[in-house]
């Protein structure tokens, strides 16, 4: 899979190892995701300490469990939706993230306002294009007060 090049940048700042299996991230290799050190608190508590506070999503119905409106799983919304802003093709993004369904991948995107105007301003008018005789017959009918010098009928004497 490729990787961004900041991303291969920064592994390459890391100490060498001839294992490897050796973990990229060894403070959190082995530790369940949503046990108390995993790396979902981890990012929390660097929130907090950040002095972001993050309330509670909205209630849930059914079964599941209530999240925070911003967390590490944030991070997977904001890189799909820079995908998406950036015009990478559906199909791509979701082979990047491992969606297979549309229904949940569309969940994901957050277009920005600048990508929709992009795309409304690409559209062609739906007026028809002005004609010179359209012109002309525009400046017929304008009133003769607002007509120049010019324009003004000669008058007989």
């Amino acid at each position: 899979m490729y990787m961004h090049p900041d991303l291969a940048a920064y592994f390459k700042t890391l100490p060498p190892s001839d294992d490897p299996k050796t973990p990229v991230f060894p403070s959190s290799y082995g530790k369940k995701s949503g046990s108390h050190g995993g790396l979902s608190n981890a990012i929390n508590r660097l929130m907090e300490l950040a002095g972001i506070r993050v309330p509670l999503g909205s209630e849930k119905r059914g079964k599941g469990r209530r999240f925070k409106a911003l967390g590490f799983h944030s991070l997977r919304h904001s890189f799909i939706s820079r995908l998406a802003n950036a015009e990478v093709p559906a199909d791509v993004r979701k082979q990047l993230v491992g969606h297979s369904s549309d229904d949940i991948h569309r969940r994901y995107v957050h277009l920005d306002l600048s990508l929709q105007t992009k795309a409304i301003a690409g559209l062609s008018s739906l007026l028809p294009a002005p004609t010179k005789r359209s012109k002309d017959r525009r400046q017929r009918a304008r009133p003769a007060a607002s007509r120049t010098v010019s324009q003004s009928p000669s008058v007989l004497a």
